[in-house]
């Protein structure tokens, strides 16, 4: 996760620099990969490998977490301004999107 985001910060300067923000969605990508590596067909017919149970499913839509989120799992949260400054993502990926590889050109 650090190693993505230390790239993005050095590789994009005119996009957001705002490191809670970089750090959020290496996450994301991190879980997304992680999700597509575990149902991707290690046999080479394309057919999707079944998912955990035990493994959420979560997106393609990230919503940060908000302070009631912090609250509901600790007694005394500590409340972060910079999570209040987080940005949703929406993730654009096969895993979600399975008819995705059709009309994009490789």
């Amino acid at each position: 996760v650090v190693t993505r985001w230390q790239s993005w910060k050095r590789n994009r300067k005119n996009q957001s620099q705002y490191l809670p923000q970089l750090e959020w969605e290496a996450h994301i990508c991190e879980y997304v990969s992680y999700l597509a590596k575990q149902t991707r067909s290690t046999k080479g017919n394309g057919l999707a490998v079944p998912l955990d149970a035990k493994v959420p499913i979560l997106g393609p839509r990230f919503v940060p977490p908000t302070y009631m989120h912090n609250q509901k799992r600790n007694v005394s949260p500590e409340v972060a301004p910079d999570t209040v400054y987080l940005k949703p993502l929406n993730v654009v990926h096969p895993f979600y999107y399975p008819d995705l590889h059709r009309g994009c050109p490789q």
